[in-house]
């Protein structure tokens, strides 16, 4: 009876051991699963999302406004202005806003990669004559209002916490997205009127190809002339 006892005594303490081991590993494995998760960021103090908002508001009135001088493109020119005044609008409530919390902008990265990414777009956009900078002006358009929509949804509404403050990117996003969509569809738009207008080109005749040849001078009368002139008794 002592060694059965022993027995079953030595078996509960493998299993446990077992069991133990077992724990041991899923736990060090959960730990090991923790450790290798990226970081994730500090959210943003107010300061830090008033600067990217309004490097945000900034950067989409004066990219339309430097756009509006070179784009000739009749829907496009009406997109530019609706985009101009909406980020008009929005610099002038982010101000009231600021005003009524005595809130002052800390710079932040996102909003300076906004910032850099307007001043590319000025640079590009200065390198273009009038009329032919409609499909730049438009891809730098979906460009911009992308990295608005990034900064909104990863930064903006992640750190803010004053209600005027979080309000105000909340109701921004709709209306940068609509920008977006739109500036996507025109550059489409422009670029199959191009390429229509190229194909038109193409299978048009050319100019060399529609002009009259000149007439040559049958030979026979040349061969008549000459047998005449021939035949002519010499003295």
């Amino acid at each position: 009876m002592r060694v059965r006892a022993n027995g079953r005594v030595s078996l509960l303490c493998l299993v446990l051991a077992a069991c133990g081991g077992a724990g041991e590993q899923v736990e060090e494995q959960v730990v090991a699963d923790t450790s290798t998760a990226p970081p994730q960021p500090a959210p943003l103090s107010d300061a830090q999302a008033l600067d990217v908002l309004q490097a945000l508001s900034a950067a989409g009135e004066e990219a339309a406004r430097d756009s509006l001088e070179l784009i000739s493109a009749p829907e496009a020119r009406r997109y530019l202005n609706v985009v101009r005044a909406d980020h008009q609008a929005l610099r002038a409530e982010l101000r009231v806003i600021a005003d009524s919390l005595q809130l002052s902008p800390e710079p932040h990265e996102a909003g300076d990669r906004i910032r850099a990414a307007a001043q590319d777009a000025r640079t590009l956009l200065g390198q273009q004559s009038y009329g032919a900078a409609d499909t730049v002006a438009l891809e730098q358009q979906v460009r911009l209002h992308s990295l608005f929509l990034a900064a909104l949804d990863s930064a903006v509404t992640r750190g803010v916490r004053q209600e005027l403050l979080a309000q105000y990117a909340t109701a921004v996003r709709p209306t940068v997205r609509a920008h977006l969509l739109r500036a996507e569809q025109l550059e489409r738009l422009l670029r199959e009127q191009a390429l229509a207008r190229s194909t038109a080109r193409a299978a048009r005749p050319s100019a060399a190809a529609l002009d009259t040849p000149p007439r040559p001078r049958p030979a026979a009368i040349e061969t008549g002339r000459r047998v005449r002139q021939d035949t002519v008794p010499r003295d």
